[in-house]
């Protein structure tokens, strides 16, 4: 199951709130703030996915807001929208090379914002659900990169294609004991469903690349291995 898709407003208008709050649904969330000061409490508080800002705030300016979200490591992925009455505002955001991803123009149909929030609501689950997360190990297979988990940042180890399809079979068979013929099918190397050093030795560079969660893969003798968590 998705997790709600959490929006943070950063707009002083009071009547913008509600029109917006109308075309929110049920898998999504939205907050409310006036300045950033409000905003820095928030951020604390939730990790959003998106962040619509309007440039035009009467205490600062919203384009400060931006760069301050930008330069920050952690919440420089979130996607961006502004909210303006002024159209020169996109040439003002470009010049400033922000990264914004849409420009919503006041007055605005409900609906079309609606449908762009959803477009990145759906990017979102789709790069979620290609992720898994198994131990101390994170695989994206959209990009087939695993990661070791670590105190304060993730660290990427680089597996050869046979490593990560063995991996991946491992992970798909949770538990079970995956046969070397087993191997052999997935991987496309016919050595592996022979009594063979073979897959024994990419599994054990597997193991040395996975580091502390190379305890989780099991060997069973004369038959294969099996991953346990």
């Amino acid at each position: 199951m998705n997790k709600l898709f959490k929006i943070l407003l950063i707009d002083d208008d009071p009547l913008v709130f509600p029109l917006i709050e109308r075309i929110i649904l049920d898998d999504m969330s939205l907050d409310y703030v006036a300045n950033s000061r409000q905003m820095n409490k928030m951020i604390t508080k939730k990790n959003y996915d998106l962040f619509i800002i309007d440039i035009k705030l009467q205490e600062e300016n919203g384009l400060e807001l931006i760069q301050l979200l930008k330069s920050d490591n952690k919440l420089s992925s979130i996607k961006v929208f502004v909210l303006t009455a002024d159209k020169s505002s996109v040439l003002e955001v470009s010049g400033q090379n922000l990264d914004v991803d849409e420009y919503i123009f006041k007055p605005f149909k409900p609906i079309v914002l609606q449908s762009r929030i959803q477009k990145y609501q759906r990017l979102k689950n789709k790069k979620n659900n290609s992720r898994l997360g198994i131990g101390i190990l994170e695989i994206d297979k959209s990009t087939m990169k695993v990661f070791i988990k670590e105190k304060d940042r993730n660290t990427e180890t680089q597996l050869t294609s046979i490593e990560y399809k063995i991996l991946i079979c491992l992970i798909d068979n949770l538990g079970e004991i995956v046969s070397r013929k087993k191997f052999s099918e997935v991987t496309g190397k016919p050595k592996f469903s022979e009594a063979n050093r073979a897959l024994d030795m990419r599994v054990s560079s597997l193991r040395k690349k996975l580091g502390k969660a190379s305890n989780c893969i099991k060997s069973v003798r004369s038959i294969g291995y099996k991953l346990e968590i």
